[in-house]
């Protein structure tokens, strides 16, 4: 029988069953395994936050240390393929050099939007600032990391990628670590971003449109309680941002009677529900919530690709905690103009709405949609879906 191997740097939970297709090729004889390394490959794994809905099953193995990990590879039969959904740095070093060192065929994909260097340029002063302010054991891996951006990944150990999914023509203007694993015997698959299967499979009318109807959708990016923000220690008040939120939906509601509906992130726990009561809070339907909803708010978020498929109108916004939040990688007030800038908008301050004008925010600039659409989530002609054509490749 052939084999499937997923490795993720994230607790996979029950959403990552559907999202990665795990039924589809269990339906088409294919033995599926899920390796699970998130706390092989975060030193504080303890502080992260453990999700409600974490997958369960047999197929799952959780790697807590590097013997383990070696142990595995050393034990692989008949394996036909790794989906390699981690980012390669100081921590994930290891992986990469034992797919080298055992010849595995696997595939790496392009990578997010945010990983252009526009969204986290950073001058060589602000670069030697950010250092000097680290402990000693974050200073240590940063220099690490920096080592491994700068010399090539063949010099540590790791050879080039067998295949790799270019998700879209963005991908061509980002410099990531991924792409020095680019090399002559590299396989090019142009694919596109799941979203976008999800957009053909929800397009349609059904049933369950009117239960997911609303005025406006909230697309909540978890904030405070993500793992990536755990992950490099910003301080980010969660609780007044959510308060932000609140006044803001109420402000819409009794202005407008416009009914808001909170779309959680996938990998809340709902550690934000008691922070916003009133308003719908439900989890795992952003396709059904943003094809159903009359405009969108948001901020950074790549879930906006559904809005941009939709054609749905969307609001950014951003508050006085975005402004204060330094590290580039997160959801900072810089990244929320920057995305908005995509759709030709400026973020709204909704700490500020004297000036909050509902009918010009709710313009489309068609033009930015298509753009943002043939740049970043379907840029080639192909309606297969990512999991066809991973199957293709066993």
């Amino acid at each position: 029988m052939k084999k499937l191997i997923f490795i993720f740097e994230n607790f996979f939970i029950e959403r990552d069953f559907d999202r990665f297709g795990i039924q589809f090729f269990l339906d088409n004889k294919i033995d599926v395994e899920v390796w699970d390394i998130t706390e092989f490959c975060n030193k504080n794994f303890d502080r992260l936050v453990k999700p409600v809905d974490e997958a369960k099953g047999d197929y799952i193995k959780k790697f807590k240390n590097a013997h383990d990990i070696k142990i595995a590879f050393n034990n692989l039969k008949n394996t036909s393929l790794f989906a390699v959904y981690i980012n390669i740095n100081i921590n994930t070093l290891l992986i990469f050099r034992l797919l080298t060192k055992h010849k595995i065929k696997y595939f790496l994909h392009s990578g997010p939007l945010y990983s252009s260097p526009v969204w986290a340029k950073r001058s060589f002063l602000k670069r030697i600032k950010t250092f000097f302010n680290k402990s000693p054991a974050d200073a240590l891996e940063y220099f690490q990391n920096m080592l491994l951006r700068t010399f090539s990944p063949r010099l540590f150990g790791i050879s080039y990628i067998p295949i790799y999914f270019k998700d879209n023509k963005a991908a061509d203007n980002t410099i990531s670590l991924k792409k020095k694993l680019i090399g002559r015997s590299t396989k090019i698959i142009q694919s596109h971003h799941r979203d976008y299967d999800l957009y053909l499979k929800h397009r349609r009318k059904n049933n369950d449109d009117e239960k997911y109807r609303s005025d406006a959708v909230l697309i909540d990016q978890n904030f405070g309680f993500h793992n990536d923000q755990i992950r490099v220690g910003e301080v980010m008040e969660p609780e007044k941002w959510y308060k932000s939120l609140k006044i803001f939906f109420d402000f819409l509601k009794n202005k407008y009677s416009i009914k808001t509906t909170f779309c959680a992130h996938p990998r809340s726990g709902g550690e934000m529900n008691s922070l916003i009561s009133g308003y719908p809070i439900i989890k795992n339907k952003t396709p059904q919530l943003v094809k159903n909803c009359s405009f969108v708010i948001c901020q950074s978020t790549t879930a906006i690709n559904f809005a941009v498929l939709f054609k749905k109108p969307m609001i950014f916004i951003y508050n006085h905690i975005h402004m204060k939040i330094k590290n580039p990688k997160l959801n900072a007030g810089e990244a929320v103009r920057r995305t908005a800038s995509l759709f030709n908008k400026k973020p709204i301050n909704i700490e500020s709405l004297s000036d909050f004008n509902l009918e010009k925010e709710l313009k489309i600039d068609e033009n930015s949609y298509d753009r943002y659409r043939t740049e970043y989530i379907k840029s080639w002609g192909s309606d297969k879906t990512v999991d066809e054509i991973i199957k293709e490749l066993l």
